[in-house]
């Protein structure tokens, strides 16, 4: 898991003892009900194999739960902790499976959790590009293969690529799935178990349970739970308006039956504005084709008293745009940051500009909570907020385009706020990245006028950050394809979307297809400008990278050499733009293993950098770490480490030890202390490294997970050469 470069003496390794849980399972709901009735036990799951707990199936358009709500999620989570409170599994995983990268990312954290490792040894630096990719591969083989019980929870699965190409295997296992689309599961493949509303006992004995402080409410309980149709998610918010307002069911079941009325002529109106019929309807929420309006669900009418409630309560009048805020980015869980950021807070405000505290934002969060409609995990901060898709479905549907458009403009402003402002833990960056998913599919349009929004571009960059360079590859593909459509294939939006899917297809073992891509691209801005522009250089010095790695290292050779002298002879030697070219062909040389003149480059390009920027300079610090590279491929370990150590501290000098920068510089040089056999001085730096990593990137970080790896592996080389733990602090 720890990058491209493997060192020999890998081993995998299990824990034993009590059950590891891999995830967060979602925070039970207020007297949440394990369904002796309706559900499925822990003894009802086939040992050895998969449970998809999917809706009703009704398929009659006046199906009052086409979008869920009946408590799959939380039927769930009800049997991964039964599983792990009995020692029924030695590991539980929970991921919420918002989309192919996210399950990628839950099986790479769940590898780790487990105290397993891939294939792979101490890393050049940041994490490799595939390494997400390749441990979730790993941890797959892994459930394949362990004698281990184990149970996988794949929550509100909706992608198919998940179901063909991450299923998880093994005698010892058993899977637990719940979705609304039953049909991506093999049928063969996994028992399905219908979870529909409450049973009458079952809605019974929730209402009494969750108004239990005051038995007086619960006058006309059996009354209310019929009008409802014992459907969980409306008896929930029912019970949260009585719990806050302490009416009785009965007074409640009076509201319900009027709102019904209300929303059916609201209903009634919106169909014939849309048709000019006063007896059919084709649009408006709760419409049905062919003429027949669709009877209002109990969910309808909960969702509209419980929003009513939210807004009254103080501050008043934020909750319906918190909630609308909340509908383009949920249900996958939202962290508590961006909806506090300046850009939710500026929605909040309204058209007028009303100011708006982060505090202020999210109170009204707190009060959709109150309310019923969202929930609240305090103890998370990557999914802070909890949303069912039903209640979303219905609050976007309950606003204009016009509103819905500038919602989805305040959560991408949201989104970009907050990725660009955060160092973001890596849990944080899957929950923006399932968010900004939702987003595209919700508002896709809106992000595309009148230019691309910038979070379309940071949800590809944090593919590539997270390690999962394969799945930006399919990313930049959709993104391109879009652009072209919307802008041309020759508009600069398109050139950059060209140029992030040939990165993305190099990081992810692809260099043919990046070749292609950035001689395509090189074509079109050469065709456009004379030949030394900035943009123009660095596609020129993509396509060498690419060339080599396509094996035609002497191709690269010859761009990277008629680049440098096109750059010489227009911009003069000690422009910057030929000093960058010179170090891309000193990497170019670097990369055809004619290391002789790979290293007398890069040592004129340090001297030249700094002669003319001085050795301060970001730029004359990236050539020494070159210079060092060079040595170390070349096989000279002893120049290297001087190389790399010098580089160190300047780094530490120039940026300070807590530095992205500086901890890969550390990194680099205790990979090659391991290389020369200088295991105790290796050791000495990761463990520096990873003190670093901890207190700048956070534990869960994918280069903090990397260089513990790291660390381990070389401390083992350590001890096996040695016969000493070479560590500081000892593991366990």
């Amino acid at each position: 898991m720890a990058g491209n470069r493997m060192l020999p003496g890998e081993v995998q390794t299990e824990r034993a003892g009590r059950p590891v849980l891999s995830g967060r399972i979602p925070p039970p709901a207020d007297s949440c009900l394990l369904r002796q009735e309706t559900g499925v036990t822990l003894d009802g799951m086939p040992p050895g194999g998969a449970t998809v707990l999917a809706g009703p199936g009704r398929a009659a358009p006046e199906a009052a739960h086409d979008l869920g709500g009946t408590g799959k999620t939380q039927l769930a989570a009800l049997l991964a902790r039964e599983h792990l409170d009995s020692d029924a599994a030695h590991l539980v995983v929970w991921i919420t499976a918002a989309s192919e990268d996210a399950v990628i990312a839950g099986y790479a954290q769940a590898l780790h959790d487990v105290g397993a490792t891939a294939p792979s040894g101490p890393a050049e630096g940041p994490e490799g590009p595939e390494g997400v990719e390749s441990a979730a591969a790993a941890f797959l083989e892994w459930l394949a293969n362990t004698a281990l019980p184990w149970l996988v929870v794949l929550d509100d699965l909706g992608d198919p690529a998940v179901a063909e190409r991450w299923w998880p295997r093994g005698p010892a296992g058993q899977v637990l799935i719940t979705t609304r689309h039953p049909d991506l599961v093999d049928p063969g493949a996994a028992h399905v178990a219908r979870v529909g509303e409450f049973s009458p006992r079952e809605a019974l004995w929730y209402l009494a349970e969750r108004l239990r402080a005051d038995h007086d409410q619960r006058t006309g309980a059996t009354d209310l739970a019929i009008e409802l149709g014992f459907l969980p998610i409306a008896l929930a918010q029912a019970a949260a308006v009585m719990t806050e307002t302490g009416w009785t069911c009965r007074q409640y079941l009076e509201l319900a039956i009027d709102r019904r009325a209300q929303l059916a002529a609201a209903q009634a109106s919106a169909g014939q504005r849309a048709t000019g019929h006063a007896d059919t309807g084709q649009a408006g929420e709760g419409l049905a084709g062919e003429g027949r309006a669709r009877p209002i669900s109990p969910a309808a009418v909960t969702c509209s008293l419980s929003a009513q409630l939210a807004s009254q309560l103080a501050p008043p009048g934020l909750a319906g745009r918190a909630l609308s805020l909340i509908s383009m980015l949920g249900p996958f869980g939202i962290p508590r940051v961006l909806l506090t950021s300046q850009a939710a807070c500026a929605y909040l405000g309204g058209p007028d500009g009303y100011p708006v505290t982060a505090a202020q934002a999210w109170a009204a969060v707190q009060n959709l909570a109150r309310a019923g409609l969202v929930a609240i995990d305090d103890g998370s901060a990557a999914r802070s907020v909890l949303a069912h898709a039903l209640v979303l479905s219905m609050a976007r549907q309950s606003s204009t385009a016009s509103a819905r458009e500038q919602a989805v403009r305040a959560a991408a402003d949201a989104l970009a706020d907050v990725w660009s402002s955060l160092a973001v833990p890596a849990d944080v960056a899957q929950a923006l990245r399932d968010c900004a998913v939702k987003l595209q599919d919700v508002g896709r349009a809106a992000l595309w006028v009148p230019q691309c929004h910038p979070i379309l571009i940071a949800a590809g960059q944090s593919l590539v950050s997270s390690g999962m360079a394969g799945q930006a590859v399919a990313y930049w593909r959709a993104m391109l394809r879009v652009s072209e459509r919307h802008f041309g294939a020759t508009h600069t939006q398109s050139a950059q979307f060209r140029d992030l899917l040939g990165t993305a297809c190099e990081l992810s073992g692809r260099p043919g297809e990046a070749v292609v891509m950035y001689t395509d691209l090189l074509t079109q801005l050469e065709q456009a400008g004379d030949g030394c522009q900035p943009e123009v250089l660095a596609t020129r010095a993509s396509l060498a990278r690419a060339q080599a790695a396509a094996g035609r290292p002497a191709d690269a050779v010859r761009l990277a050499r008629q680049t440098l002298d096109r750059c010489e002879q227009v911009q003069g030697a000690s422009h910057p733009d030929t000093l960058q070219a010179q170090a891309h062909l000193a990497d170019s040389y670097l990369a055809a293993g004619q290391f002789k003149q790979a290293i007398d480059l890069c040592k004129r390009t340090v001297a030249d950098r700094e002669r003319a920027q001085g050795a301060s300079h970001p730029e004359t610090m990236a050539a020494r770490t070159s210079l060092a590279t060079a040595y170390r491929s070349g096989g000279k370990l002893k120049d290297a480490i001087k190389q790399y150590e010098r580089a160190l501290a300047d780094r530490e000098r120039v940026q300070d030890t807590a530095d992205a920068d500086t901890i890969a510089a550390r990194r680099e040089l205790a990979y090659t202390c391991c290389v020369a056999g200088k295991y105790a001085y290796s050791v000495a730096q990761y463990e520096r490294a990873l003190a670093d990593c901890h207190e700048v990137l956070g534990s869960g970080h994918a280069i903090t997970l990397a260089t513990q790896e790291d660390l381990d592996a070389v401390a083992g080389y350590g001890l096996a050469k040695m016969g000493i733990d070479l560590r500081k602090r000892k593991p366990g």
